[in-house]
This record gives structure tokens, C-alpha cells and sequence, in this order.
């Protein structure tokens, strides 16, 4: 079992002895790192470390906070993978090269920040919530969790299953699309570690903390952006094999008798220069054209995103781009003034 980024290291490796041995080259693969046991063994050893237990009180603050938008029954918390049914929507090329190369440049964001802040105004639409109300959305974010946790551990090339699956607490006060994002931002900025701790915490000890957060609400909204696919591919020159995704299935992947671990489940990618999305969700939801409309909601809410952050005047920073100067007390308001008075002068 393996996860997307180890797909991306053995394609890689598999291009590269192909390319070797069709130029009867000799075989040369970039150094290992270390092994996934190697890693395995660290974080059981950091599981039980006072660091980590210094967490707690963050992820239980989290789930504690009751998200004003529950999309969907409680009685459809674990349906069977069987009644699963997927959605599919993307951006143009262009969109996307858009939202990669450009939109970041405005409020210093990421992909997730973006695409996080899309979510949850399109989730505000489809259950009508209005603007003047305060919107939030309890999601697990499942992120690619090599984080550098260990000095002496090195898992750039290792292959393996590391991903890590966390709850996030996402907020959107505004219908300003430069606030609603960098409030997104602020919020994902302050995950420790990138969430690595949260799996670690509720099934690494027996604390009675621990015993608290298996008992609180579980999300029911699965977001997982995998990446590029083809970023290594396209830097083929025109004598290089040139490796593509294959157009057909690969099957069932779990058993359709299984259950589901969330009634919807938002994966994301690039593949050929695109931005893809699918939404797979239960039977027992409302009609898949109901999620079509949430998935059409979200790109039109992305769109509108990409748009802004176009726009020469739109700029932006939050107390996360000064990290450096450690000024973890500042809020938002804070540098608002110092902007404003530097504008000013």
C-alpha cells in the first residue's frame, strides 16, 4: 500500500531506468533515504513524547467549536463503499495554470487556501445560509504527512503510506473573497505540523484527553488535493520516453462491502495541465444532482477567487507571512493598521 507521492517517486524511477536502458545506459537511481520502518519506529517513539501531548488542548479545541453547517444526516455517518457514486468537474488549462502560477502571489497562499475557501462558500450557498450569518464547516483534510519531524530522518524517496488525516475548522464571515481567504489561510497556518499530530494523538495513546477527542464529532467532509501528477513528466525533452496516465480502470480499489468513512469525500489533482475534482458520496445523500450542484458551486466560487487575485490592486498579508519575528500574539487587526499606516506615509 502506497500513497500518491510514492506513485510520483516510482514513476519517476520507472522513467528513468526505461530511458537508461533504451540508450543502453547503465542504471542509476538517485540515493535512498531512509525506510519507512525507520519512520514508523520515530513516530511511535514521538507519540508518547510530552511535545506532542502539548497538542491536546489544540485538537480538542477544534472539535469542541459546533460548525453551523452539518450538511447531512447523522444517520448516514458510515455508508457502505457499495453506494458510493462520483462527480466529476474541472477547470480549463488555462484556469489552472491561473490558480497555480498566479493566484498565490496576491495573499502568499497556497493551493489548499484556495481551494479550502471555495469549499466552504460553496457549502455557505447550498444550504442557504445567509452572508449576514457566521459560516462554518467542520472538514478532515488529509495532507501528504512527510513532515521533518526528526533531524536524522530523511523520507524524501521513501516509499510508503504516510498521509495524514486531520480535523479542520473552517470559518467564512465575509463575502469579501480577500478576507474569506486569507481568514482560511490564518486558520490552516495554524495546524501544527500540518496535522501530523492528530492521528497520532487519538489512536497512539489512553490518556483520558485522548478519550475525549474519540468522543466528539467527526467530520463529514473529506478534502484531499493529491497534487501534480504530470509535473515531472512534462519536463521530458523530445528524445525522452514520455510516460502518461493510462485512460483505463484499475478496478475497485476496497471492498464494495466496506463502509465509507464519510458520507462526501473531495478529491483533487492536476493531471495533463488540469485541475480535476471528484466528489464521491453516498447513496443515501440527496440525488447526485444535488451534488452537482454543490461541485458546479465550487467551481463557480474558485472561479470567482482566481478572478480576484488577478486584479493588480488585490494584495494582502497575514500575521503568517511574518512568522520570522515570532509575533504570535499579533491578529489580523493588528497588521491591518500597520498596513494602513504605512499606505498613509
Amino acid at each position: 500500500m502506497i500513497d500518491g507521492v510514492s506513485w510520483r517517486i516510482l514513476l519517476q524511477d520507472f522513467q528513468t531506468v526505461y530511458q537508461q536502458l533504451s540508450l543502453q545506459q547503465p542504471l542509476q537511481l538517485p540515493a535512498k533515504t531512509s525506510a519507512f520502518q525507520t519512520w514508523a519506529q520515530k513516530l511511535q517513539t514521538y507519540a508518547t513524547s510530552a511535545e506532542l501531548e502539548q497538542e491536546t488542548g489544540f485538537w480538542l479545541e477544534m472539535l469542541e467549536q459546533p460548525p453551523t453547517m452539518t450538511p447531512f444526516s447523522t444517520a448516514i455517518a458510515q455508508p457502505a463503499m457499495a453506494s458510493a457514486s462520483t462527480v466529476r468537474v474541472k477547470l480549463t488549462q488555462a484556469e489552472t495554470q491561473t490558480l497555480l502560477q498566479e493566484v498565490p502571489a496576491a495573499y502568499n497562499t497556497q493551493i489548499n487556501d484556495v481551494l479550502l475557501t471555495a469549499l466552504v462558500q460553496a457549502f455557505r450557498e447550498w444550504t442557504n445560509q445567509p452572508w449576514a450569518e457566521h459560516a462554518s464547516l467542520l472538514i478532515d483534510l488529509e495532507g501528504h504527512g512527510r513532515e521533518d519531524l526528526f533531524p536524522d530522518v530523511t523520507i524524501s524517496r521513501t516509499v510508503g503510506w504516510f498521509t495524514a488525516v486531520y480535523p479542520v475548522h473552517l470559518t467564512v464571515d465575509t463575502s469579501d473573497p480577500g478576507l474569506a481567504l486569507m481568514n482560511v489561510k490564518e486558520r490552516l497556518r495554524q495546524i501544527p505540523n500540518h496535522g501530523i499530530g492528530y492521528g497520532l494523538l487519538r489512536y497512539g495513546r489512553e490518556q483520558r484527553a485522548i478519550a475525549q477527542l474519540q468522543s466528539l464529532q467527526q467530520p463529514q467532509v473529506k478534502f484531499n488535493y493529491l497534487g501534480q501528477f504530470d509535473q515531472k513528466i512534462d519536463q521530458c525533452t523530445k528524445d525522452e520516453i514520455n510516460l502518461v496516465t493510462a485512460q483505463e480502470s484499475c478496478g475497485e480499489n476496497r471492498s464494495l462491502l466496506g463502509p465509507r468513512d464519510h458520507p462526501l469525500e473531495i478529491i483533487g489533482y492536476v493531471s495533463e495541465g488540469t485541475l480535476h475534482l471528484e466528489w464521491i458520496c453516498s447513496g443515501s445523500l440527496p440525488p447526485s444532482k444535488t451534488i452537482e450542484t454543490l461541485a458546479q458551486s465550487f467551481l463557480s466560487s474558485l472561479r470567482s477567487l482566481i478572478q480576484h487575485c488577478q486584479d493588480p490592486n488585490t494584495k494582502g498579508y497575514t500575521p503568517s507571512d511574518f512568522s520570522e519575528f515570532q509575533w504570535s500574539n499579533w491578529k489580523q487587526a493588528d497588521l491591518d493598521k500597520i498596513q494602513a499606516a504605512i499606505g498613509e506615509n
